[in-house]
């Protein structure tokens, strides 16, 4: 069973999917919510229609990157793209601190 990091709360997860505007971050949120409520990756992912593996490795970027995982890219000039990898890449670098 996977778990999420303390990056936010339960409470802080519902909050950003309920807030957000984009479809697809609104997914990401309510998985991340929902598996922060003590349900496993495997029945949130089932209760959602979702493929298995995407759920989990959506989960594994979260509790290793932190919430910046969350926001749809692909509207990102490659300026904006750079400056979250490098953002990205300085969480990973505290983690193992």
């Amino acid at each position: 069973m996977q778990k999420l990091r303390d990056y936010l709360s339960s409470k802080e997860l519902q909050q950003r999917y309920q807030n957000s505007q984009d479809p697809i971050e609104a997914k990401r949120w309510y998985l991340l919510w929902q598996v922060s409520i003590s349900e496993t990756v495997k029945e949130v992912a089932q209760k959602m229609d979702i493929n298995y593996d995407y759920a989990l490795s959506l989960v594994r970027k979260y509790n290793r990157c932190g919430p910046i995982i969350v926001r749809d890219n692909r509207k990102l000039s490659w300026k904006l793209r750079k400056a979250l990898r490098q953002e990205i890449q300085k969480n990973r670098e505290n983690f193992f601190e």
